[in-house]
């Protein structure tokens, strides 16, 4: 999800009010322009000048018919919006955020993921249960043991090699003690387990049992 560092209101013609603040409305609008881009490249269009013939494949690269959004934090919940707003997204996934209305209330009809850290679950986020009580499509949440909210960054991986070079106060605040390499790979599974399952069709029980090869994962009931 592309996170602009200025966020200013983002209104008008084809853009609907949903999301409670300018930071979400500008990255709605910014994931509708990514899509419409896609739509463009599968028509064979340049997004860009609408002139010029694409390279060869790149047409072809582009499916609209199976697209996902993943977004972390305040992404998570523009993710979970946009898929509740735009029929030309199947599926969404919720990096550890905390959702916002209106999609906090209404829920989804669409698959959805939920990743969490640290002690969170279902019962002790309130957005999260609403939207989970809410949504009528399938659902999946699991937690990232002894994790963080950073553990869904970059600081992830890039922190434990700097602590030795600069002085981080509080790293496990920060990304917890849950090993770096571990955490990555269990996302990257995760994830891709999740768009596997509903952009392509095939079958997975993965987000239902993890197995005893991924620890660090725990399904939230």
């Amino acid at each position: 999800m592309y996170w602009p560092a200025a966020c200013p209101p983002a209104t008008g013609p084809g853009i609907p009010s949903t999301g409670s603040s300018a930071p979400c409305r500008a990255r709605l609008a910014d994931a509708r322009f990514v899509l419409d881009a896609l739509d463009r490249l599968a028509r064979g269009d340049r997004p860009d000048t609408g002139t010029a013939p694409l390279p060869d494949g790149l047409a072809e690269a582009a499916d609209p018919a199976r697209t996902g959004v993943l977004g972390q934090s305040l992404g998570g919940s523009v993710a979970a919006q946009l898929a509740h707003d735009e029929p030309r997204v199947r599926a969404a996934a919720d990096l550890d955020g905390a959702l916002l209305p209106p999609v906090a209330d209404s829920g989804l009809t669409k698959p959805f993921l939920l990743m969490a850290s640290g002690t969170k679950t279902l019962r002790t986020e309130p957005s999260w249960a609403s939207c989970w009580a809410a949504s009528t499509g399938p659902r999946h949440a699991l937690r990232l043991r002894n994790s963080a909210h950073g553990s869904y960054t970059d600081l992830q991986v890039l922190l434990p090699q700097l602590v030795h070079r600069l002085p981080v106060p509080d790293t496990a605040g920060l990304i917890g003690t849950v090993d770096p390499q571990r955490s990555l790979a269990a996302q990257r599974t995760t994830v891709a387990a999740f768009f596997t399952r509903y952009l392509t069709g095939r079958p997975t029980g993965f987000l239902d049992r993890p197995g005893d090869d991924w620890p660090e994962l725990e399904v939230l009931r």
